[in-house]
């Protein structure tokens, strides 16, 4: 069964509305992959984390840590183009 390949915001729209649902208990039906301001940035900073937390050394975890806490603080400027429903999940994480 042939996969269609990812569009262009649709695995940062998926780690962001995961975050969302997590921490805020509430689904996200905005078109998150069209509404994430500067997407590059926020992709290589999640995956520089997510290396951090894989290379299990205590330094890199802390280090990955303090990176996802930095993220998820900033993460209202970088929703700041979305629905205000979006921008309220936000910030109740």
């Amino acid at each position: 069964m042939p996969y269609e390949p990812d569009f262009a915001g649709q695995e940062l729209a998926g780690v962001t509305a995961g975050l969302i649902v997590r921490f805020s208990g509430e689904d996200n039906f905005d078109s998150l992959a069209s509404c994430i301001a500067d997407q590059e940035t926020l992709t290589s900073d999640l995956t520089a984390a997510v290396e951090g937390l894989m290379a299990r050394y205590n330094a890199d975890i802390l280090d990955s840590v303090q990176s996802m806490e930095e993220i998820v603080n900033t993460l209202d400027k970088n929703v700041a183009g979305c629905k205000q429903s979006t921008k309220d999940q936000v910030k109740s994480i």
